[in-house]
């Protein structure tokens, strides 16, 4: 065998099939898809583990729980792929993390509760509305996690000066006052 390696050989590619030009490429580089997936996988979890949780105790309870399941899985996947970039010392990532999911898992709870209540008063069974109701309470709770991580969790200092530029029609942009 021979240690020599083969040549390098250039592809040109067009441009509208250029790898860097990909669709999952372009997916991958954009935060909202990564918040879509990791926020999909941590909620996957959260609605499984309700499950066996209700068995233990009151399904409310249980919502809760498992959103606390949800929380843990969420921030160690927001903070390495969806939000690598921020600068904010862990602690006040982790304290904003918990108020804004404090916040996300109320409206989750709310949500569920009240749904559950409304399916079952169409008189569909117990167990169908209470999965239909916490897939819609858990819906819910994403978008309001999703704005609060994006503008205040795992915010970076760059955002922050980027926010408070003032732009005048037609003028470059200038810092507030």
């Amino acid at each position: 065998m021979s240690n020599r390696r083969a040549p390098h050989v250039r592809v040109d590619y067009p441009d509208s099939v250029h790898p860097s030009n990909h669709p999952f490429r372009r997916w991958r580089d954009d935060c909202r898809v990564r918040f879509l997936i990791a926020g999909g996988a941590a909620t996957l979890i959260n609605w499984l583990v309700r499950f066996p949780l209700d068995l233990l105790m009151p399904y409310a309870a249980a919502v809760a729980l498992a959103a606390a399941c949800h929380m843990a899985c969420a921030f160690v996947l927001y903070r390495t792929w969806v939000f690598p970039g921020s600068d904010r010392p862990l602690m006040m990532q982790v304290g904003d993390f918990i108020l804004i999911n404090l916040v996300s898992m109320a409206v989750t709870v709310a949500i569920s509760v009240a749904f559950r209540e409304i399916l079952m008063s169409l008189q569909i069974g117990p167990a169908v509305a209470a999965a239909v109701a916490h897939f819609i309470g858990i819906g819910t709770g994403a978008i309001a996690g999703y704005i609060g991580h994006r503008r205040i969790t795992f915010r970076s200092e760059r955002d922050v000066v980027q926010s408070s530029m003032v732009r005048a029609p037609g003028r470059a942009a200038a810092p507030a006052e």
